[in-house]
């Protein structure tokens, strides 16, 4: 079973040449703080494919 990365939802980022919002996420460190960078959905499953895991998406409130 593969290991499973959580992504929080940290708010929204201006992204892309036309510059509109996207909801970014980042994963915790071992202390609780967020780590950088924040990144797109398809950017943390990329992220969680690159170290052989699946990414798991939480809106726990943070920066909402």
């Amino acid at each position: 079973m593969k290991t499973i990365i959580e992504y929080h939802y940290r708010g929204s980022d201006e992204r892309g040449y036309d510059k509109h919002e996207v909801a970014v996420y980042s994963s915790n460190g071992d202390d609780g703080e967020a780590l950088y960078p924040w990144m797109t959905k398809p950017e943390c499953k990329l992220d969680a494919k690159r170290n052989g895991a699946k990414a798991k998406f939480v809106k726990d409130g943070v920066n909402e």
